[in-house]
């Protein structure tokens, strides 16, 4: 009797280990598919944004001096400013661009990559700003809104847009007058949502989250819902003022516009 009770305390101990052994597999092999599904998903965005990019080219005939550089220096931009103007010396002042130089759309998005701005030249009655160093409200909304505010002070109507395509983090801003008409910024939560939802935006089918929802957040990729708002947020742009990619072919092979370092009172 005493060793058959000695053989079953020794199966009790052993029985723990051998669970703890394969939860530690079973957790192994869910990190390794985890790893293989996230692969998978980066290769996916990346083959979707060199098709965005082979549209592009199209659409401008290769407008760079060699197709790896204008490959590497434009696509679709993370985040860029839609102003109505057509006065690119207004807008470098409202900007306080520091060592401003007149450059092509290839030089100036190439500097933009690099702590500066680039100021388009008028495209209709707009100009587009673009650069890594614009505000992005994920990190710091209250920076992001003050910057639109003050632009929107001294040029009258202004748009901000974001829209990454790895971190589905996106944004739409339309001001006028020193006033924010309609806002919406998200970036794994929402981080701004003023104001009515737009026409354009109903009808694009964008879903906008309250403060502190949490629907369809916790997966990545997140919800559908999220990636079709990143998605569209060029074509809200396009409806509210103009979208990048469409420029035309002249307008980006003739147009001159600015380059500039931004002050540390507006970066």
């Amino acid at each position: 009797m005493d060793g058959w009770g000695t053989g079953a305390g020794n199966g009790d101990r052993v029985s723990p280990i051998i669970v703890g052994l394969l939860f530690l597999l079973a957790l192994a092999f869910g990190i390794g598919v985890g790893f293989v599904m996230l692969a998978r998903y980066h290769v996916r965005k990346r083959k979707e944004e060199d098709a965005l990019m082979e549209h592009f080219l199209r659409l401008n005939g290769g407008a760079a001096n060699s197709m790896g550089s204008a490959r590497s220096i434009y696509g679709l931009p993370k985040r860029w400013v839609a102003i109505r103007s057509t006065n690119q010396q207004a807008v470098r002042e409202a900007l306080r661009l520091h060592n401003a130089r007149t450059c092509t759309w290839e030089e100036g998005l190439a500097e933009a990559s690099q702590r500066k701005l680039f100021i388009s030249p008028p495209v209709g009655s707009w100009i587009l700003v673009m650069g890594t160093c614009l505000p992005d409200p994920n990190d710091d909304v209250d920076h992001c809104f003050r910057f639109i505010l003050e632009l929107s002070e001294k040029l009258g109507h202004v748009q901000y847009f974001q829209a990454d395509r790895v971190l589905y983090h996106h944004a739409w801003v339309r001001a006028e007058d020193g006033r924010i008409l309609r806002a919406y910024a998200w970036a794994g939560e929402t981080l701004w949502n003023q104001g009515h939802l737009s026409v354009a935006e109903a009808e694009l089918g964008l879903h906008c989250l309250d403060y502190g929802d949490t629907t369809g957040l916790d997966t990545f990729p997140p919800a559908p819902f999220i990636q079709t708002n990143t998605d569209k947020v060029v074509a809200l742009a396009a409806n509210w003022s103009i979208d990048p990619l469409t420029i035309d072919q002249r307008a980006l092979r003739l147009g001159q516009g600015l380059a500039g370092e931004v002050s540390s009172a507006s970066s």
